[in-house]
């Protein structure tokens, strides 16, 4: 006659401890996945509540492992960022970097200068910039400049000149000269 144990699953301690290291792992690999989130999430904190601009968000596609890591905030993709008439700095605008999906920016009216303006080539999807009253000089074209999906610049009233912007134009067509000053950001294709 075959005798039942009280314990029919037995794992060595050699096991338990490899099943340990793969679940903490695993975690440890979905919490990695969800820091670019709480990066932009922080970065818009300080935009919003430190530089006083507006931000517009969608929701994020996030991976299905990642979602329980983020809380809702954290699960939106920030796609504008109105500066205009802040008080930011170059240094300041590498918080932009953290957006990834950012389509609209305005600097309309900051001290910004085109030194700080090397965070636009990071934005690749990037479609609307307002430098209209910045002293951002010709230099800022040359950041412009890299920005494939730019369809609107608004430079009016800047230190940009006005020979360095028809060459500017020039060399990217599909680009708009002026801009209304009551635009409204809709995203549009050309």
């Amino acid at each position: 006659m075959r005798r039942f144990s009280a314990r029919p699953w037995r794992f060595t301690l050699r096991t338990l401890l490899v099943a340990i290291v793969a679940v903490a792992a695993a975690l440890a690999w979905a919490r990695h996945q969800a820091r670019p989130y709480r990066e932009q999430a922080a970065a818009r904190r300080v935009v919003e509540e430190d530089l006083w601009g507006l931000v517009t968000t969608v929701p994020a596609d996030v991976p299905f492992w990642v979602r329980p890591f983020l809380t809702e905030a954290e699960r939106q993709d920030v796609v504008a960022v109105n500066l205009g008439g802040t008080d930011v700095r170059d240094h300041e605008l590498e918080l932009l970097a953290h957006f990834p999906r950012l389509e609209y920016l305005n600097l309309a009216s900051t001290a910004c200068t085109a030194e700080g303006l090397d965070v636009l080539e990071r934005l690749p999807r990037l479609v609307y910039l307002d430098l209209a009253v910045s002293d951002c000089g010709d230099g800022a074209l040359d950041w412009v400049r890299r920005c494939p999906s730019l369809r609107y610049v608004r430079v009016y009233a800047s230190s940009v000149s006005q020979r360095a912007f028809a060459q500017f134009l020039e060399e990217l067509p599909h680009l708009q000269e002026t801009i209304p000053a009551d635009y409204a950001y809709l995203p549009r294709e050309p």
